[in-house]
């Protein structure tokens, strides 16, 4: 297994604690929008560079094997899962005037496309970068 370079866990590391920090600042804090904004930025630019930056330092390793690959796929299945579970409640909430069918409709399509999106990056065959 392979170390990471400092710059890499730097990146990895202030990713999402920006994005954290900025979703806080918009939902609690109700910071400017500006300040909210510049924090999120910040922190999907630093989770980018910080992913691909890892990957590069990775690319001569093995593959990922495919028990390690279900194993992410199911932890990220049951985040999402969660996370629009909420958000069906906070959909709700914001917007009582949708019908419980729209609303539900809403979460499912967002659940389906977010599930696609993850099966694709996990269980796509990469062809090495030579």
């Amino acid at each position: 297994m392979s170390r990471l370079s400092v710059r890499t866990q730097l990146l990895l590391t202030i990713g999402p604690i920006c994005f954290l920090a900025g979703i806080i600042g918009d939902s609690f804090l109700h910071l400017p929008g500006l300040v909210s904004f510049s924090l999120l930025g910040i922190g999907i630019v630093c989770m980018l560079l910080g992913t691909r930056a890892a990957r590069r330092e990775k690319r001569g390793e093995p593959p990922v094997p495919v028990d390690q690959r279900h194993k992410r796929f199911a932890t990220l299945a049951v985040a999402l899962a969660a996370g629009f579970i909420g958000g069906y409640f906070l959909v709700r909430h914001d917007h009582p005037e949708f019908s419980i069918m729209l609303s539900i409709a809403i979460c499912v399509f967002g659940f389906l496309v977010a599930t696609g999106i993850i099966c694709w990056q996990i269980y796509r065959p990469r062809t090495p970068n030579i």
